[in-house]
Protein backbone atom coordinates (compact mmCIF):
# COMPACT_ATOMS: atom_id res chain seq x y z
CA UNK A 1 0.00 0.00 0.00
CA UNK A 2 1.55 3.34 -0.76
CA UNK A 3 2.56 5.43 2.16
CA UNK A 4 -0.13 8.36 2.98
CA UNK A 5 2.28 11.13 1.59
CA UNK A 6 2.97 9.63 -1.70
CA UNK A 7 -0.72 9.40 -2.25
CA UNK A 8 -1.14 13.03 -1.33
CA UNK A 9 1.81 14.14 -3.86
CA UNK A 10 -0.19 12.31 -5.98
CA UNK A 11 -3.17 13.65 -5.80
CA UNK A 12 -1.60 17.36 -5.63
CA UNK A 13 -0.02 16.30 -8.83
CA UNK A 14 -3.05 15.40 -10.87
CA UNK A 15 -5.31 18.47 -9.25
CA UNK A 16 -2.47 20.81 -10.60
CA UNK A 17 -2.55 19.44 -14.27
CA UNK A 18 -6.31 19.75 -14.13
CA UNK A 19 -6.30 23.52 -13.18
CA UNK A 20 -7.22 25.93 -16.52
CA UNK A 21 -5.01 28.82 -16.55
CA UNK A 22 -5.86 32.22 -15.48
CA UNK A 23 -5.35 35.16 -17.49
CA UNK A 24 -5.39 38.64 -16.13
CA UNK A 25 -7.88 40.78 -18.17
CA UNK A 26 -9.42 44.37 -18.19
CA UNK A 27 -11.89 46.23 -20.49
CA UNK A 28 -11.02 48.95 -22.61
CA UNK A 29 -12.53 52.27 -21.65
CA UNK A 30 -10.71 55.44 -23.69
CA UNK A 31 -9.54 55.65 -26.96
CA UNK A 32 -7.09 58.29 -28.57
CA UNK A 33 -5.21 58.83 -31.83
CA UNK A 34 -1.83 57.29 -29.77
CA UNK A 35 -3.09 55.76 -26.86
CA UNK A 36 -6.17 54.00 -24.91
CA UNK A 37 -7.04 53.61 -21.27
CA UNK A 38 -7.36 49.93 -20.29
CA UNK A 39 -9.68 49.68 -16.44
CA UNK A 40 -9.26 46.27 -14.33
CA UNK A 41 -5.54 45.37 -14.56
CA UNK A 42 -4.27 48.40 -12.89
CA UNK A 43 -3.00 46.01 -10.06
CA UNK A 44 -1.24 43.39 -11.77
CA UNK A 45 0.48 45.30 -14.50
CA UNK A 46 3.33 47.74 -14.30
CA UNK A 47 5.54 50.08 -16.73
CA UNK A 48 6.96 48.83 -19.59
CA UNK A 49 4.66 45.27 -19.56
CA UNK A 50 2.84 43.88 -22.76
CA UNK A 51 -1.18 43.78 -23.41
CA UNK A 52 -2.79 42.65 -25.61
CA UNK A 53 -6.35 43.82 -26.99
CA UNK A 54 -8.74 42.13 -29.19
CA UNK A 55 -9.54 43.55 -32.21
CA UNK A 56 -12.17 41.33 -34.48
CA UNK A 57 -10.11 37.98 -35.83
CA UNK A 58 -6.61 39.34 -34.61
CA UNK A 59 -4.87 40.62 -31.52
CA UNK A 60 -3.16 43.87 -30.86
CA UNK A 61 -0.01 44.20 -28.50
CA UNK A 62 0.75 47.33 -26.42
CA UNK A 63 2.72 48.71 -23.98
CA UNK A 64 1.62 50.00 -20.27
CA UNK A 65 3.50 53.57 -20.28
CA UNK A 66 1.18 54.74 -17.31
CA UNK A 67 -0.95 52.72 -14.25
CA UNK A 68 -2.84 54.27 -11.80
CA UNK A 69 -5.74 53.64 -9.69
CA UNK A 70 -8.43 54.19 -12.37
CA UNK A 71 -6.92 52.26 -15.05
CA UNK A 72 -3.89 51.93 -17.05
CA UNK A 73 -2.25 53.71 -20.45
CA UNK A 74 -1.51 51.52 -23.43
CA UNK A 75 0.23 52.59 -25.72
CA UNK A 76 -0.28 50.31 -29.02
CA UNK A 77 3.05 49.08 -31.38
CA UNK A 78 0.37 49.70 -33.99
CA UNK A 79 -2.21 52.17 -35.38
CA UNK A 80 -5.06 52.59 -32.57
CA UNK A 81 -7.51 53.03 -34.88
CA UNK A 82 -8.68 49.15 -34.77
CA UNK A 83 -9.79 49.65 -30.88
CA UNK A 84 -13.01 50.37 -29.55
CA UNK A 85 -14.61 51.04 -26.56
CA UNK A 86 -15.36 47.74 -24.46
CA UNK A 87 -12.47 45.45 -26.51
CA UNK A 88 -11.18 42.86 -24.13
CA UNK A 89 -7.57 43.45 -23.22
CA UNK A 90 -5.18 41.04 -21.90
CA UNK A 91 -1.95 40.64 -19.87
CA UNK A 92 0.75 39.23 -21.84
CA UNK A 93 4.34 37.93 -21.10
CA UNK A 94 7.05 40.43 -21.97
CA UNK A 95 8.35 40.09 -25.73
CA UNK A 96 10.98 37.78 -26.31
CA UNK A 97 12.55 37.13 -29.67
CA UNK A 98 14.17 33.20 -30.61
CA UNK A 99 16.46 33.64 -33.48
CA UNK A 100 17.38 31.11 -35.50
CA UNK A 101 20.32 31.07 -38.47
CA UNK A 102 17.09 31.26 -40.65
CA UNK A 103 16.79 35.01 -40.30
CA UNK A 104 19.81 35.76 -42.32
CA UNK A 105 18.09 37.84 -45.43
CA UNK A 106 14.89 38.31 -43.82
CA UNK A 107 13.18 41.06 -42.72
CA UNK A 108 11.25 41.56 -39.30
CA UNK A 109 9.67 43.93 -37.06
CA UNK A 110 10.30 44.64 -33.55
CA UNK A 111 8.33 41.60 -32.64
CA UNK A 112 10.22 39.32 -34.71
CA UNK A 113 7.22 38.92 -37.09
CA UNK A 114 8.33 38.56 -41.01
CA UNK A 115 6.93 42.14 -42.63
CA UNK A 116 8.20 41.32 -46.12
CA UNK A 117 6.41 38.12 -47.06
CA UNK A 118 7.92 34.34 -47.17
CA UNK A 119 7.92 31.54 -45.08
CA UNK A 120 6.82 31.42 -41.57
CA UNK A 121 9.92 32.43 -39.20
CA UNK A 122 12.11 29.35 -37.61
CA UNK A 123 11.95 29.61 -34.31
CA UNK A 124 15.55 29.18 -32.25
CA UNK A 125 15.90 27.35 -29.23
CA UNK A 126 17.01 30.13 -26.79
CA UNK A 127 14.86 33.16 -26.25
CA UNK A 128 16.35 37.02 -25.60
CA UNK A 129 14.35 39.37 -24.06
CA UNK A 130 13.64 42.77 -26.07
CA UNK A 131 14.15 45.24 -22.97
CA UNK A 132 17.11 43.37 -20.98
CA UNK A 133 19.55 45.19 -19.21
CA UNK A 134 23.02 46.29 -21.78
CA UNK A 135 26.02 44.56 -20.98
CA UNK A 136 28.37 46.29 -18.22
CA UNK A 137 30.67 48.63 -19.58
CA UNK A 138 33.83 47.77 -17.81
CA UNK A 139 33.62 44.16 -18.64
CA UNK A 140 33.67 45.03 -22.46
CA UNK A 141 36.77 43.87 -24.50
CA UNK A 142 39.61 45.44 -25.65
CA UNK A 143 39.43 46.82 -29.18
CA UNK A 144 41.97 44.85 -30.94
CA UNK A 145 40.94 42.61 -33.93
CA UNK A 146 41.05 44.81 -36.99
CA UNK A 147 38.03 44.33 -40.10
CA UNK A 148 37.93 45.30 -43.05
CA UNK A 149 35.37 47.07 -44.67
CA UNK A 150 36.27 46.87 -47.89
CA UNK A 151 35.24 50.99 -48.47
CA UNK A 152 39.10 51.92 -48.78
CA UNK A 153 38.94 55.51 -47.47
CA UNK A 154 37.43 53.97 -43.93
CA UNK A 155 39.97 50.98 -44.45
CA UNK A 156 42.96 53.75 -44.91
CA UNK A 157 41.92 56.87 -42.49
CA UNK A 158 39.49 55.46 -40.00
CA UNK A 159 40.26 51.65 -40.06
CA UNK A 160 37.86 49.59 -37.59
CA UNK A 161 38.01 46.47 -35.38
CA UNK A 162 36.03 44.51 -33.77
CA UNK A 163 33.93 45.98 -30.68
CA UNK A 164 34.90 48.85 -31.56
CA UNK A 165 31.66 51.44 -31.76
CA UNK A 166 31.27 54.10 -34.52
CA UNK A 167 29.20 56.88 -35.64
CA UNK A 168 28.22 58.19 -38.44
CA UNK A 169 26.55 62.07 -38.37
CA UNK A 170 26.11 64.36 -41.47
CA UNK A 171 23.95 66.64 -43.18
CA UNK A 172 20.76 64.95 -44.90
CA UNK A 173 21.12 63.65 -48.40
CA UNK A 174 25.12 63.04 -48.18
CA UNK A 175 25.23 59.35 -48.28
CA UNK A 176 24.97 57.82 -44.69
CA UNK A 177 22.58 55.31 -45.90
CA UNK A 178 24.79 54.47 -48.74
CA UNK A 179 27.68 54.60 -46.94
CA UNK A 180 25.72 51.88 -44.23
CA UNK A 181 24.93 49.61 -47.36
CA UNK A 182 28.29 49.51 -48.22
CA UNK A 183 29.48 48.28 -44.99
CA UNK A 184 26.62 45.77 -45.00
CA UNK A 185 28.24 44.25 -48.01
CA UNK A 186 31.55 44.03 -46.70
CA UNK A 187 33.30 41.00 -46.80
CA UNK A 188 35.18 41.05 -42.76
CA UNK A 189 31.52 39.94 -41.45
CA UNK A 190 29.76 36.38 -41.26
CA UNK A 191 26.70 38.23 -40.49
CA UNK A 192 24.83 41.49 -40.38
CA UNK A 193 22.14 42.96 -38.35
CA UNK A 194 21.00 46.54 -39.53
CA UNK A 195 18.05 47.69 -36.96
CA UNK A 196 15.97 50.70 -38.32
CA UNK A 197 14.96 53.17 -35.53
CA UNK A 198 12.39 55.54 -36.32
CA UNK A 199 13.66 55.49 -39.63
CA UNK A 200 11.53 56.93 -43.43
CA UNK A 201 9.95 54.57 -44.75
CA UNK A 202 11.85 54.80 -47.91
CA UNK A 203 14.89 54.26 -45.90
Amino acid sequence: RPHAMERLAQAVANATLQVPKIAAGGVVTEVAPSYCRVSGLSHVLKLGDCVSIATGDRAQLGEVVRVDEAGATVKPFDVVGSVGLGSIAWRQCPPALRPHVTWKGRIINALGMPIAGGAPLLQGATAVSTDREPPPPMRRQRVRQPLRTGVRVIDLFTPLCAGQRMGIFAGSGVGKSTLLAMLARARGFDTVVIALVGERGRE
